[in-house]
């Protein structure tokens, strides 16, 4: 008679990662829902800018574009900004001297939302052992949203694109912004 009371908690605890995944999926916002195409190009272009300027200057960053997975849980982390996306202001934002360069920068609606962001480490016990923390971040929130990370490594010096959960690694301005 009581494994009925403890079936539910059962189910939960046995499906929590499903369940989470799919309570992240209640809260969507469109992708650049505010942004007109003119907009989001130039902010494609501004963040290349930078994750190219700071990969040529071996430093490090992450920079996270909001989907249809609304990110609030992970903007709320952070120091909140909501300001215009510009390639000076993201650089500046990854300077190891400024006491928000820790973290992500989150991008939602065409606007940094908020920096200095944690994100979820990824659970895979197979990433390639040269990935650091940054690239786990950037994997762990791809495998539950839709995001989209561009990733600049200060060891390699290269800079990353990761979608779904899969590193597409060293890629020029040119790329990153296709």
């Amino acid at each position: 008679s009581y494994f009925f009371d403890y079936l539910i908690l059962i189910v939960i605890v046995i499906f929590q990662d499903d369940l989470r995944r799919a309570l992240a999926h209640v809260g969507k916002n469109p992708f650049f829902a505010a942004a007109s195409a003119e907009e989001e190009r130039e902010m494609i272009d501004e963040i290349a800018r930078a994750a190219t300027r700071r990969a040529r200057e071996r430093g490090g960053a992450l920079l996270v574009i909001e989907r249809e997975t609304g990110l609030k849980n992970f903007i709320a982390t952070g120091s909140q900004l909501d300001s215009k996306v510009k390639a000076e202001l993201l650089y500046s934002i990854f300077a190891p001297t400024s006491p928000i360069h820790d973290g992500a920068v989150i991008i939602t609606g065409g606007r940094i939302a908020a920096a200095g962001c944690f994100l979820p480490l990824s659970k895979d016990p197979n990433i390639d052992k040269r990935y650091g923390t940054r690239h786990r971040a950037a994997l762990g929130l791809t495998e539950d949203s839709d995001a989209i990370v561009v990733l600049v490594s200060e060891e390699a010096g290269e800079a990353h694109l990761v979608k779904s959960a899969k590193i597409t690694t060293n890629l020029n301005e040119q790329e990153l912004r296709q």
